[in-house]
């Protein structure tokens, strides 16, 4: 006798019972005694398009699962999508999102026909994406008693789902995902009120959205949007925010940057300083074309910047490209004295005047033998490590990568005298 939970069942006559099941499994996955509940599906079930499933028609005798179920049946036949099978299991992807029909058909021994019909929901893939204010978009205006509207545009939502979608928004990026405002219906307009500082002349706001998808069974998966940008405008001048990054120097140590700013007339209209080396300058400035931005550290020579030209829009809080301190030259060594007391210690001055060496990077070196040295105050200190003559090596960087020169140096004893002579280019290297 044959049965199953479709509603076509014939039933026979013997005392064995046959039942089937119909099982969807992940690509790759094998079904098991232990996993056959997980797997087996109701009359529906949800699936993704263009991801491979594999369908395989379960077998049970008086309850027991059937791991070899060809000699208990004469044939079956599957139909899924408009598409025939003639075998337990095979593999398939649906191309198309949307409702798919199928059923299993088997005919045992006996000539029992049962058919148990399925219905598959390809879910269309979810999206959803900020579309106002756009991204980086300064002309908000701050004082609207409606608030700030926020809008975005959802798509690949099927009829058995339902999306839910929770607004965060910060002055912070970094805590824009703990800073949660509330969860609405996708579908619902909202606008934002309450995080405009007024004591402040513009304020950028960061903000996205995460959607909550989830099906008829109630199974969710979440989507995420970018993190997005707007500025709101000012009342007077313009607010000019140019922020200022000094590549390959230590964040514990101050740099005396200056920011001179002049027309398009190339007269001065304000000089700033600044101290921290990853920073955001604001300058309020007038509406104007072809507003010129120099930068120079007064203290560090090495380190360089390039100029850069913006305009200014009226009532706007704009923010520059980022200046990028640069430090490309390389620290030089000399000796302190060309000669000491044989016994005497042996000092040279370590000069950069960009990032700084970096103490961790230095290595003395005569033969293959490491040499103990002290490094305070850009004066490094070496015992004396030669009887008669030998070469040392120095070799270190700066914070920002630049490596010593690549010599060595002689030591020679002469009267009672060590002699420096060099630098000489090491070969080979």
């Amino acid at each position: 006798m044959l049965v199953a939970c479709g509603s076509d069942a014939l039933i026979g006559e013997p005392e064995n019972v046959l039942s089937q099941q119909v099982y969807v499994l992940p690509s790759g996955a094998s079904l098991s005694n232990d996993n056959r509940s997980h797997y087996v599906i109701g009359d529906t079930i949800y699936l993704e398009a263009n991801q491979t499933y594999k369908f395989y028609a379960g077998y049970t005798l008086n309850d027991e699962p059937v791991n070899e179920a060809s000699s208990l049946y004469a044939s079956l036949l599957w139909e899924l999508d408009g598409q025939f099978f003639n075998i337990e299991s095979f593999q398939y992807a649906f191309t198309s999102s949307g409702i798919k029909k199928g059923f299993l058909e088997t005919v045992d021994l006996y000539g029992d026909t049962v058919r148990t019909h399925f219905e598959v929901l390809v879910n269309t893939p979810n999206r959803i994406q900020l579309e106002y204010p756009a991204n980086g978009y300064n002309q908000v205006e701050r004082n609207n008693e409606k608030g700030i509207p926020l809008r975005w545009k959802t798509e690949g939502l099927d009829p058995w789902e339902t999306a839910y979608c929770t607004i965060y928004a910060s002055d912070e990026k970094d805590d824009i995902w703990t800073s949660s405002l509330g969860t609405t219906d996708c579908n619902n307009n909202i606008s934002l009120k309450g995080i405009v500082n007024e004591d402040l002349p513009s304020n950028t706001v960061y903000w996205a959205v995460s959607m909550l998808v989830t099906n008829d069974a109630g199974k969710g998966y979440t989507t995420t949007t970018d993190v997005f940008s707007f500025t709101t405008k000012t009342e007077e001048q313009s607010l000019l925010t140019i922020p200022v990054i000094y590549r390959g120097f230590p964040y514990d140590q101050t740099v005396n940057t200056e920011i001179i700013l002049t027309n398009a007339a190339g007269d001065t209209l304000q000089v700033v300083t600044n101290s921290e080396s990853h920073s955001e300058i604001q300058v309020p400035v007038e509406a104007q074309t072809g507003l010129h931005i120099y930068a120079r550290d007064i203290s560090r020579p090495e380190y360089t910047a390039n100029k850069q030209e913006v305009d200014i829009p009226k009532s706007t809080a704009i923010t520059a490209s980022t200046i990028y301190f640069t430090d490309d030259i390389p620290p030089q060594l000399a000796p302190n004295k060309t000669s000491a007391a044989h016994s005497d210690t042996i000092y040279f001055n370590v000069i950069d005047m960009g990032s700084g060496v970096n103490p961790a990077k230095i290595r003395v070196t005569s033969g293959s033998d490491n040499l103990t040295y002290s490094f305070r105050n850009s004066l490094l200190a070496i015992p004396n490590p030669c009887k008669y003559s030998c070469s040392i090596v120095i070799e270190g960087e700066d914070y920002a990568n630049n490596p010593f020169p690549n010599t060595y140096w002689v030591l020679e004893n002469i009267n009672e005298q060590v002699v420096i002579s060099g630098p000489f280019l090491r070969e080979g290297f």
